[in-house]
């Protein structure tokens, strides 16, 4: 059994937090460097729209680095790697310390981030059945971080859900508007049926366990809301690139 202690979805919570701030330093910078958000999401529309899809994976991956859904450590601002900025966490990640993460490919790995809706096969999939639409970068980049799903997991989670899915991987299908009836955390069902409480997700922004077959990409981006309010409480979201072109609030 692995109950959710509540202190340690608030020290989780504080770490996201914390990598917002650095986001909005970032942001508030002089520098624009190659794999700020910015410069990543152009690029995948430019691309896109030469009917060039080979790398968007690559890129999309970098965005989703920027906000420290990683498992390996952050070259640039360093606290952002080891899953930091994951606003869904299993349990048994929550009980693996921070300076015992270890997210490298070698012997010791024992967190991983998983992509819940996957990169190539859903996300640039999703963008390119919907290039017509995006008529800004701005709003590709927040068409593909409102279906950006991931979440931190153990090691041993994920050789569960690569058994799981061996031969039978799961899709979340979609390529256009809809962000009501969509389940994303529904992939998991299979390991909650074989490992029971072992196996839990909860979302440190609200603190509330993930219900599997209920919560939807709409609850998805009410947390990115959420949590963008709780580091800057008079912006809309950390999560747009409108971030990088007007002034920020104080924090």
């Amino acid at each position: 059994m692995y109950p959710i202690d509540e202190d340690k979805v608030d020290e989780h919570r504080k770490e996201l937090c914390k990598v917002l701030r650095y986001v909005i330093d970032d942001a508030r910078g002089e520098r624009q460097l190659k794999r700020f958000p910015t410069n990543l999401s152009q690029k995948v529309l430019t691309k896109l729209r030469d009917r060039n899809e080979k790398g968007c994976g690559e890129i999309v991956r970098h965005i989703h680095d920027f906000y420290g859904w990683m498992a390996r450590s952050g070259a640039r601002r360093a606290f952002r790697g080891h899953c930091a900025g994951a606003l869904y966490r299993t349990v048994k990640y929550l009980k693996i310390p921070r300076a015992d993460r270890n997210g490298t490919q070698g012997i010791g790995r024992n967190i991983h981030i998983e992509h819940t809706v996957q990169v190539e096969k859903v996300l640039v999939a999703a963008l390119k059945a919907n290039i017509g639409r995006f008529h800004t970068a701005y709003a590709l980049h927040r068409f593909l971080l409102d279906r950006s799903v991931c979440t931190a997991f153990s090691e041993e989670e994920e050789v569960w859900l690569r058994e799981a899915e061996r031969g039978n991987p799961h899709y979340v299908a979609f390529n256009g508007e809809e962000l009501k009836n969509i389940y994303p955390f529904s992939r998991y069902l299979p390991l909650a049926e074989k490992h029971g409480s072992e196996f839990r997700i909860v979302n440190v922004v609200t603190s509330k366990e993930i219900c599997l077959n209920e919560f939807s990409l709409a609850d998805h981006v009410a947390s990115l809301e959420q949590v963008s309010k709780m580091v800057a409480a008079n912006c809309r979201s950390l999560y747009d690139l409108e971030l990088f072109d007007k002034p920020q609030p104080e924090t």
